[in-house]
């Protein structure tokens, strides 16, 4: 059932009740609103208008600055990523060649390892034969064959995991090193100065 409060229509003033109405609140001739609270919202919306105007610049060049900003970063940003990628490229190019070093490094390593072992092997081998290695003193001869022959040893692993040594004794070739380039043959004996020309 409906609230018979709710359903109440308001009564409609009478001209007497409007009239005291209007000359208390200002109102106009058409019952809306009065001429001076008209006059208050005009100028308060004008303020508002003058306010929303500098707020609006202010906006504005907040914006601008942050777009100037925003470029400048995106510009630094390609800048940095480009020089990532060219990092990147050269530090991948120096693992390369680290890799490729250490790689030649431990070979060459392994190989003395053997020689050495070799060598140790030989020095035990000899001194089974009754050579003094200890206090060796080389004799006129064995100083003219060591002038006159290259030492070279080569040590192979094989399949089965032993270690090959081969000893080589080379005659040294006949020639002279000249400004560091090797010119065979005999050298030429200097011509005294003013000789020769």
């Amino acid at each position: 059932m409906p609230n018979p409060k709710t359903n109440k229509r308001s009564k409609k003033p009478t001209p007497e009740e409007l009239k005291k109405w209007k000359k208390q609140t200002g109102a106009c001739d058409h019952n809306k609103i009065g001429y001076p609270a008209l006059s208050k919202l005009a100028y308060g919306m004008f303020e508002r208008s003058k306010q929303d105007a500098e707020n609006i610049k202010d906006l504005v060049l907040s914006n601008h600055r942050l777009s100037r900003s925003l470029d400048r970063n995106t510009r630094l940003m390609d800048l940095w990523k480009k020089a990532n990628q060219k990092n990147v490229v050269t530090v991948n190019e120096r693992e390369e060649l680290w890799e490729s070093r250490c790689e030649a490094l431990s070979k060459v390593a392994l190989d003395w390892k053997r020689k050495y072992e070799g060598l140790c092997n030989m020095k035990e081998t000899a001194e089974s034969m009754g050579i003094d290695t200890e206090n060796y003193v080389a004799t006129e001869e064995d100083k003219q064959f060591i002038k006159d022959y290259n030492f070279e040893h080569k040590a192979t692993q094989l399949e089965s995991g032993k270690v090959k040594n081969i000893f080589n004794f080379k005659k040294k070739p006949e020639g002279h090193f000249y400004f560091g380039k090797w010119i065979p043959g005999p050298k030429k004996p200097k011509k005294p100065n003013g000789e020769g020309r």
